[in-house]
């Protein structure tokens, strides 16, 4: 009988004890383990599987780990390669430990197999839940109890099944794979085991998770929020952009019908949920908080690792007064801390059980928090939901938390917060700037750029137009630079230019504010799929007589680039992109050309005649983190 044995490459320490404890088995064939820390969710679309969303762990509560997930993409290996070689073969972890009196050269086992035919004989299974041992086989030896993968015969027939069952698109740990098919497979174990495992204390494991490290992310995460007025939304989005992430504002510059949200209100925020909602996958997680009086104090991956902990499907901030309706506290579950009452200023979950959640119609008036409220204190069997109770996400308005590691401490609940929400009235709005000044800085100010009224003219195909800034903005900007000076070409720049770039100047939080809030929705719509990943770099330029005259024929470092004439006092000077038959020319003062970057648009600045030119350069960034 073939005998195959998986092993991740790295763990060459328990092949070496495998090898060690088992070396009257005879030949063997490796087959290398995937590693599930070395898979991310594109790399499983790419090869088709998919893991299970809704599996918990049926003894801890838990999701699927990384380990988990490369342990059942090992043995679906080993199930195509028992396929291939079309007869039984014997399918072994690198812990298994085979006892050679039971085992008796494996003849035995053949001769099981043959006069049994069973699909899957296990060699060896964990006591998990002894109750469901069955000895009701004709053969006095054999059991039925299909748990554990450490040893086991495999046939062809039960590997055509394992194949053909679909786990592969709803992976869950290969244990629960074989629970799961016992109507499908005839699965026994000998009731005198021969196959034992190596104690974890000596060999560790690759599968149970240590940390939420562990938690196999299969999805995309969104981080939404819906501020109409966007100038409102500085210390959500520079607190976001301080952790390397982008909040999609769904609401920016859009009419808000949910009310003053001083009293009852919010109804509005559903229905523009429902509608973004609907834009995404099922499987996809999505992150809300409000837009006004929230800031972050961690990344995005942290946060959604956070929320893997909690093994619910949707997550709920939670706050210590019932509002907007007291009466609704005693129908409130009791809970540990203060925190007790649902806040929907802030969530996570499954976008499929957000959709459900949130598929009644509501009236733009209505409120969205009693809504949830109601759902929570009543109807919570239909969905799977809890509340932050300990602030582990998601920190509501509290004057008692302190500054530790430049990060909040919440010393009631034990927790460092991931978001501060400062839901109230104006004292809860000085404790939120307090928080947020001492971890920031002071909030950045607008003033520089105008709002975007939507219009988009169409140079050429690949060629936008859109407003930017007013003649009398530019004419600011153009004197902030000169008062700055320092205009000077960047170290070890190809195509070097007389520059000054915004972030010596103070004035990126205000730039890179303006430009996700009002250019990603043009762009990401009009070049769509693609997806923007922040602003990398922005620099005004100053071309003179005396200094510097043209720039070269070049591409830019740059996703999309946007360019924005600030003056028209000069001759020559032109901004000239040959391939597409454009210039800026005929561009006014304050309008901002927008291309891609890379590759298509290579473009030069024709020598100046006369005068002196400025302009203001704005680089998108070329992937996650990209910044200069």
């Amino acid at each position: 009988m073939k005998k195959i044995v998986i092993n991740l490459k790295h763990r060459q320490d328990r092949l070496e004890h495998f090898m060690s404890v088992n070396q009257k088995l005879g030949d063997i064939e490796l087959i290398e383990a995937v590693n599930g820390w070395h898979i991310d969710h594109d790399q499983m679309q790419k090869n088709g599987f998919a893991v299970n969303h809704k599996w918990r762990d049926p003894f801890k509560n838990r999701r699927i780990t990384k380990g988990e997930v490369g342990c059942f993409i090992s043995h679906y290996k080993a199930w195509q390669q028992v396929l291939a070689f079309n007869e039984p073969v014997l399918i072994l972890e690198d812990d298994a430990i085979i006892d050679f009196y039971k085992y008796k050269s494996g003849k035995r086992l053949e001769h099981i197999v043959e006069d049994h035919k069973p699909d899957l004989l296990y060699l060896g299974y964990n006591e998990n839940i002894p109750e469901n041992k069955d000895t009701e086989h004709k053969d006095c030896h054999l059991v039925c109890y299909p748990y554990n993968t450490h040893a086991y015969i495999l046939t062809p027939e039960g590997a055509n099944e394992l194949l053909n069952s679909g786990f592969h698109r709803k992976i869950i740990p290969v244990d629960e794979v074989f629970s799961a098919m016992t109507d499908r497979l005839k699965m026994w174990a000998l009731k005198d085991q021969c196959a034992s495992q190596a104690p974890r204390d000596s060999l560790g494991t690759d599968i149970e998770p240590e940390s939420d490290l562990c938690w196999f992310q299969d999805f995309n995460a969104h981080a939404i929020t819906i501020g109409s007025d966007t100038t409102k939304c500085l210390k959500l989005n520079e607190s976001s952009r301080q952790h390397g992430f982008t909040v999609t504002n769904i609401g920016a510059n859009k009419e808000w019908l949910g009310g003053t949200m001083e009293g009852q209100g919010g109804g509005h925020k559903i229905k523009m949920l429902q509608e973004y909602l609907g834009t995404l996958p099922d499987n996809d997680v999505v992150l809300f908080t409000d837009a006004y009086d929230v800031f972050f104090v961690t990344d995005l991956d942290n946060i959604v690792r956070r929320y893997m902990d909690f093994s619910v499907e949707i997550l709920f901030s939670a706050e210590k007064a019932c509002w907007p309706d007291e009466s609704m506290a005693e129908k409130h579950p009791p809970a540990e801390t203060d925190y007790k009452f649902l806040n929907s200023g802030g969530f996570i979950g499954r976008v499929g059980a957000l959709k459900d959640l949130f598929s009644e119609e509501l009236l733009a008036s209505d409120d969205d928090q009693l809504y949830i409220q109601r759902i929570w204190t009543y109807d919570t069997s239909r969905w799977s939901m809890a509340l932050d109770y300990e602030q582990y996400i998601f920190q509501t308005n509290e004057s008692n938390l302190t500054i530790r590691n430049k990060q909040l401490w919440n010393d009631f609940t034990g927790c460092y917060p991931a978001i501060y929400h400062g839901n109230g009235g104006i004292a809860a709005k000085a404790t939120l700037d307090n928080y947020y000044n001492t971890l920031y800085g002071s909030t950045p100010t607008t003033g520089l750029y105008i709002p975007h009224k939507g219009k988009v003219e169409i140079l050429e195909k690949d060629m936008l137009l859109v407003d930017f800034m007013s003649p009398s903005q530019c004419e600011r900007l153009i004197e902030l630079s000169d008062n700055h000076g320092g205009w000077a070409p960047l170290e070890g720049d190809k195509f070097p230019a007389y520059e000054i770039r915004m972030k010596e100047m103070g004035l990126w939080t205000e730039l890179q504010q303006h430009w996700e809030e009002t250019l990603y929705p043009i762009i990401e719509k009009h070049w769509w799929p693609m997806q923007m990943y922040g602003l990398r770099d922005a620099f005004v330029m100053r071309y003179s007589v005396d200094t510097q005259k043209t720039l070269p024929m070049h591409n830019d470092a740059s996703l999309v680039t946007g360019s924005v004439k600030l003056n028209e006092a000069y001759k020559g000077a032109s901004l000239n992109f040959p391939r597409q038959g454009i210039t800026n020319d005929d561009v006014p003062v304050g309008k901002m050309i927008l291309f891609p970057g890379m590759v298509t648009h290579g473009h030069e600045c024709t020598e100046l005649l006369e005068g002196v030119k400025y302009s203001l350069t704005m680089w998108s960034s070329r992937y996650p983190g990209d910044e200069n």
